[in-house]
C-alpha cells in the first residue's frame, strides 16, 4: 500500500514542479518577446527543459563527469528556479492588482508587461548574484563555552 501512495505524491510532486516551470517559461519568452528578440520557440523549449531536468539527471545513472555536470546545473538551477517563481508570481500579482483596483487599464500595456518582466529578471539576478558573492564569503569562527560540572 505503500507504492501506490509514494508514486502518486511523486507524480503530484513533478506535476507542480513542471506546472511551475511551464508558468516561469512562458512568462519569461513572453517578455522575452517583448524584448524584440527574436528567439526560436523550440530551442528555447528545449534549453528550458534541459535546465528543468537538470535537476533530475544530477542524480540520473549516467556517467560520473556528466552527471556531475548536470548536477551542479540543477544545484544552480533550483535557487534561480525559486527565485523566478516567487518574483513572477509576485510581479503578476501586481499587476492583476492593479487591473483590479483600475490602476492599470484592461488589458494590461506593453509597458506594464515589459517591466513585469523586467521586475522578475532583475530582481532574480540581484539576488542571486548577492547569495553567490556571499557564499564565497564563509567565516568559521570558534567559541569556547564554560559550563558549571554541578548539573
Amino acid at each position: 500500500m505503500i507504492i501506490p501512495r509514494f508514486i502518486i505524491a511523486g507524480a503530484i510532486v513533478l506535476s507542480v514542479y513542471g506546472g511551475a516551470n511551464f508558468y516561469i517559461a512562458r512568462r519569461l519568452y513572453q517578455w522575452l518577446n517583448l524584448l524584440s528578440l527574436n528567439i526560436n520557440a523550440k530551442v528555447y523549449t528545449c534549453i528550458f527543459i534541459l535546465l528543468a531536468l537538470s535537476l533530475f539527471l544530477g542524480f540520473s545513472p549516467l556517467p560520473l563527469s556528466i552527471r556531475g555536470v548536470f548536477a551542479v546545473i540543477g544545484a544552480y538551477w533550483i535557487g534561480i528556479f525559486m527565485y523566478l517563481l516567487i518574483f513572477t508570481f509576485l510581479s503578476d500579482f501586481v499587476v492583476l492588482l492593479g487591473g483590479l483596483v483600475k490602476l492599470i487599464p484592461g488589458p494590461a500595456p506593453q509597458g506594464a508587461l515589459f517591466f513585469k518582466g523586467l521586475f522578475s529578471v532583475l530582481l532574480t539576478i540581484g539576488v542571486v548574484s548577492y547569495g553567490l558573492f556571499n557564499a564565497g564569503r564563509l567565516n568559521s569562527v570558534s567559541y569556547e563555552i564554560e559550563l558549571d560540572d554541578a548539573v
